[in-house]
């Protein structure tokens, strides 16, 4: 695809763009981690099992929600591909295919509702923590479809530009979800105290809204701003994937409006000339979510083993952590999403641009945050003190110190990741997810934690250069600058 003649942005330019697509993303994600926040308080009040059980629920429902929503990286990519090249269109029926698709992947979580205490058993849970499992995962696998189909659609509307209905979304569902946690968990307002499982009811409710609220804005419809000014691409012989598939030829005129809704069209298991090259785009990603979710089932049993405390502590730590992690993710969807519509316009310079910005801005936001986790970990750890959950903090305290060391290496990975995917390279990320979770995190783990007997702290050292490898070789295939030139 050639570059075009369109006007650069001025780097003050690009950074407000950047903030403008980021900044919602991340007071999204920042509500999430703050409900999240509040039901390990809540939950950390019962008792400290009750706060194991749901961290390891947690990371089971993190793993599925990733493997099921894997097609939000191909739909995403090719929405901000299309919307760049000023083809509404065909975005809108990526769009609307994209919720069929979630609703059909979503019914595969059905199993693990007969499932959930043998796998929890696999993964050496203690036996203190399993009576509290069930009541808390049921009721949220039983709305899991409509999850996968959320996730769907917000990724669409996100890589159009829009990051505020699916922020606004977010901010109503988890504000229910937090007043519903408070009266079912303890039974105000004359309902039952239900414990853990009224936390799995709310957390299903939560869902049930957030798609509901997204179907209403799809039904609706969304006036995203392009981002790039789109000029006419052809296609030419050089202009193929390693497939043999030629670039669609777009141009502006060819657009019916700019408006993102759900249509017709896009109600169908299977979009013809459309949904091989999600699947083709996305099925990288998807081997990426096992290989992630195989290794950290692995990770979280070796902490299991470890013992209640140490379950206790990570869940304690992940939550904090959790805040720090919105900012990376935030702008990580800012570079996927101006790097496919700058691709999309035919610029690769701005595409270039983009990405170096949004690392910095990454690297340095996430830096500050373990910068202040290492300078007070006793005031944040201190929130969970509670009930008879104040004994693993003495475990957590040198676990925190390693878990600030990593944070701006978080940053830097999960943008040229979010980067190279919002380009359509999804075996990058792959690879270096491969051989991060699988052979350093498992491998170093387990030799730091049980061979040299450090505990926790081997587990942590692991993390922190499972992230430095990542770092460094993603930085090393942005480099190299071949993403520029894939097709989607």
């Amino acid at each position: 695809m050639r570059e075009t003649g369109n006007r650069t942005l001025s780097t003050f330019g690009l950074y407000v763009k950047t903030a403008r697509l980021a900044i919602p993303t991340i007071l999204e994600n920042l509500f999430v981690s703050v409900v999240f926040l509040v039901d390990a308080l809540f939950l950390a009040h019962l008792s400290e099992q009750a706060l194991a059980a749901a961290g390891m629920c947690s990371i089971i429902l993190w793993r599925m929600r990733s493997l099921g929503g894997y097609l939000q990286v191909g739909i995403g990519a090719y929405v901000a591909r299309r919307w760049g090249q000023g083809d509404s269109q065909a975005a809108r029926l990526v769009f609307t295919h994209g919720v069929v698709l979630g609703l059909l992947i979503g019914l595969l979580a059905f199993p693990v509702l007969f499932l959930s205490d043998d796998i929890f058993r696999a993964l050496r849970a203690p036996q203190s923590v399993l009576p509290h499992v069930a009541p808390y995962i049921q009721p949220i696998l039983v709305v899991f479809p409509l999850r996968v189909a959320s996730v769907h659609m917000a990724a669409a509307l996100r890589a159009s530009g829009d990051t505020r209905a699916p922020m606004m979304t977010t901010i109503t569902m988890n504000a229910v979800h937090v007043f519903t946690n408070w009266i079912l968990i303890f039974g105000n307002f004359g309902f039952p105290a239900l414990g853990i499982k009224g936390a799995g009811y709310s957390t299903a409710l939560a869902m049930v809204i957030e798609f509901a609220l997204l179907l209403a804005v799809g039904l609706r419809g969304v006036r995203p701003k392009r981002l790039f000014q789109a000029t006419p691409i052809a296609a030419a012989p050089a202009d193929q994937d390693e497939f043999g598939m030629a670039a669609p030829v777009y141009t502006p005129a060819e657009a019916r409006d700019d408006v993102l809704r759900l249509v017709r069209g896009g109600v169908t298991p299977w979009l013809r000339g459309v949904s091989g090259r999600i699947l083709r785009i996305s099925m990288p990603t998807f081997w990426e979510e096992v290989a992630i979710s195989a290794g950290f089932l692995a990770f979280t049993a070796m902490i299991a083993d470890l013992g209640d405390n140490a379950l206790a502590a990570h869940t304690s730590i992940s939550r904090i952590e959790s805040f720090s992690f919105n900012a990376g993710f935030g702008i990580s969807v800012a570079a996927s999403t101006l790097i496919g519509q700058a691709l999309g316009a035919g610029s690769r310079n701005e595409a270039r641009r983009a990405m170096g910005a949004c690392v910095t801005l990454s690297a340095t936001l996430m830096g500050t945050a373990g910068l202040l986790f290492a300078l007070w970990p006793e005031w944040f750890l201190g929130w969970f003190t509670g009930a008879d959950s104040s004994r693993f903090i003495v475990v957590a305290i040198p676990l925190f110190f390693l878990t600030a060391i990593q944070q701006p290496l978080i940053g830097m990975t999960g943008v040229l990741a979010g980067g190279l995917r919002g380009a359509g390279q999804t075996k990058a990320p792959l690879i270096a997810q491969m051989i991060g979770v699988v052979g350093v995190r498992i491998g170093v783990a387990y030799y730091f934690a049980f061979v040299r007997g450090w505990g926790m702290e081997g587990i942590y050292v692991a993390m922190v250069c499972d992230w430095v490898m990542r770092a460094t070789l993603l930085g090393i295939i942005v480099l190299r600058g071949k993403w520029e030139r894939t097709i989607v």
